[in-house]
């Protein structure tokens, strides 16, 4: 069936244009134009007036009306359509903006969602979680402990510094989180790989500590910074004035790290 195009006019011109950018084919343009002069027809009176297929109108139609740019009404159970005020397009445009301010405020949301389908891609942009806020030093430790029981590891990697000031930063809360968490790792049998760097002021010696009784010692009193290795998770603590951790997803960080600490002693 041939199509009669409404564009023969030139001063639709900007018509379509403007229903281009809202993203309508000149098609559904010659539609609505169609209706607009029709006044409230059905599906097939649009359809022979622009000599166009009925059922591709009709679908054309309820599209423009799921857009809230036109309405609808039954008379004798046959659905018309009409057009009540072109304002509904400035309408629509609103619609659409809120639509979109919407969606690109829970874009960081979804993108993370993306990485579930394509693995190769989950560690190609390293990941950053700061823990800064109240319940920083818990939260840490419960993400390594989340991280350890979802994977199924059975050892870990820690360095460790430890210089005469260290124990200055230690704070009630700290210790009992840091003694809360080893208790967890021994009870479920989770190995720490030691390497600790020593010194009075500055980090002048290296050695290597295996699993210890008295380990919560080494970290609430001697550490001022630590870094856990949970494979491919890379843990910073900074015991300082204002204290913080964060947490780095990185493939290629965690073999950087795996191979420092390997030859640390």
């Amino acid at each position: 069936m041939i199509s009669y195009n409404i564009k023969n006019n030139s001063s639709n011109d900007a018509i379509y244009k403007y229903f281009f950018e809202l993203w309508f084919t000149s098609k559904e343009t010659n539609i609505y134009l169609a209706l607009y002069k029709l006044w409230t027809q059905p599906a097939s009176i649009v359809a022979k007036h622009i000599w166009m297929e009925r059922t591709y109108v009709y679908k054309a139609l309820i599209k423009l009306k799921e857009s809230w740019i036109l309405e609808e009404t039954l008379k004798g159970w046959v659905k018309h359509f009409f057009i009540s005020d072109v304002s509904m397009i400035k309408n629509f445009t609103k619609n659409q903006t809120n639509k979109f301010k919407k969606l690109e405020e829970e874009f960081e949301k979804i993108k993370n969602e993306f990485y579930k389908y394509d693995n190769s891609k989950l560690w190609s942009v390293p990941k950053i979680s700061i823990f800064d806020w109240n319940n920083w030093i818990e939260n840490s430790y419960k993400s390594i402990l989340e991280n350890i029981y979802k994977n199924g590891y059975i050892s870990i990697k820690l360095f460790a510094t430890n210089t005469i000031d260290s124990s200055n930063f230690i704070t009630e809360e700290i210790k009992n989180s840091t003694n809360n968490f080893l208790k967890e790792l021994n009870k479920n049998k989770v190995f720490i790989d030691i390497s600790l760097w020593n010194g009075m002021f500055l980090m002048e010696n290296k050695s290597k500590l295996n699993w210890v009784n008295d380990l919560s010692n080494i970290l609430n009193f001697w550490s001022w910074i630590n870094i856990y290795v949970v494979w491919q998770s890379i843990y910073f603590f900074i015991f300082k004035e204002n204290p913080i951790s964060m947490k780095i997803d990185s493939l290629e960080l965690a073999d950087v790290m795996y191979f420092l600490l390997k030859n640390v002693s």
